[in-house]
């Protein structure tokens, strides 16, 4: 959040490790053979990238619940097309308007408020209700024990 609100198109790739990590552990989760293979990355980093791709990721959690599988699948397209590769959307957002066609292209560094700060912390949040609500497959025994799934029901409406 704290990099979504001054620099929004740079916290997209963090955003995308935050699902990345949470997607994982619910990979590493389902299939525990699949631990030791993390941890050794470098021994076998063909293996790896085999093994964990973000088909996997999905299907793991597609196998709890689809429709969280589908907001993962979004969320993780949505930001790579704002950002997190470098493309268009996650550059051109912070154009100066009446920069465009001068010999000068002039871009925000810091945010103010308007539709690129909106959208970053707005994505913030859904990436981390569903990060959550995937690690919730994990680990729902520790989680129910804080009435998870009431309380991330109510935080969720707004999104």
């Amino acid at each position: 959040m704290r990099l979504g609100i001054s620099l929004p198109s740079d916290s997209f790739p963090l955003q995308r490790t935050c699902l990345e990590s949470a997607g994982y552990g619910r990979l590493i989760a389902s299939e525990l053979d699949l631990g030791p293979i993390w941890l050794k990355r470098d021994d076998d980093p063909k293996e790896m990238k085999r093994r964990f791709t973000n088909t996997t990721v999905r299907n793991a959690i597609a196998a709890d619940d689809d429709a969280l599988a589908t907001i993962y699948q979004d969320l993780y397209e949505r930001t790579i097309d704002f950002g997190a590769h470098p493309n268009e959307k996650g550059v051109l957002t912070n154009v100066i308007k009446e920069s465009v066609g001068t010999k000068i292209l002039q871009f925000y560094m810091l945010a103010g408020d308007g539709p690129p700060l909106q959208y970053a912390l707005r994505a913030c949040a859904q990436i981390g209700i569903c990060s959550l609500r995937i690690f919730n497959l994990v680990f729902n025994e520790q989680f129910e024990k804080h009435d998870f799934t009431h309380r991330i029901g109510l935080v969720s409406k707004p999104f």
